[in-house]
């Protein structure tokens, strides 16, 4: 009896595919079809990935804003100022209202002669500015204690949360950039209402 025709590489190879293929049919017999096991694969052109990330950020910042206005209410209602969370404290911040130089050419008009010459005006203006208060409805000087109508009183603003920078805070940062960057086939999958394709 002949021996067997050795196979070329191009049927060998083939050979090879069925072999992998009822491999990976007999560990997914009892998976339900809705699950994947195919490692995600997302074939995407830079600009395709560039837009749904776009979309994936402005999507996450309308849910941190839901999230923060969930926050301020219950700050009101029990009547505190900050949380205390595992990646460091957020805390309820208010601006005042603060004094704003309304009219700079008035008030360096008013500055003596020499300063306007030698302190530029940029930082003769900061300088003045720093001397500024609010006492009722109007602004005034404290080196002089005289009401100032080249300045007006700039609106504090609602409250909000902030996370102030610490060293939680970064790490947390990092831990979660890292993360994403090796998961973001999977996230940007999740973005194209589509399955894992392999």
């Amino acid at each position: 009896m002949a021996g067997k025709k050795p196979l070329t590489p191009a049927q060998q190879a083939q050979q090879n595919n069925r072999t992998q293929e009822g491999r990976y049919k007999d560990k997914t017999r009892d998976v339900p079809e809705s699950v994947s096991l195919t490692p995600p694969l997302v074939q995407m052109r830079p600009a395709e990935r560039y837009t749904r990330v776009k979309a994936m950020i402005a999507a996450l910042s309308d849910y941190a804003k839901e999230m923060e206005a969930e926050l301020l209410t219950t700050a009101d209602q029990v009547g505190v100022k900050s949380f205390d969370t595992p990646l460091g404290p957020v805390s309820v911040t208010t601006k005042t209202d603060t004094p704003v130089v309304a009219d700079p050419e008035a008030l360096a008009r008013l500055l003596p002669e020499d300063q306007r010459m030698v302190v530029p005006k940029p930082y003769a203006l900061a300088a003045v500015q720093k001397r500024l208060t609010i006492v009722g409805n109007q602004v005034v000087d404290t080196s002089t204690g005289e009401i100032v109508d080249w300045a007006d009183i700039k609106p504090g603003g609602d409250p909000y949360i902030s996370w102030p920078s610490s060293t939680k805070q970064r790490e947390a940062k990092q831990e979660v950039a890292e993360a994403l960057r090796g998961q973001i086939d999977t996230v940007l999958t999740l973005s194209t209402g589509n399955e894992l394709t392999a």
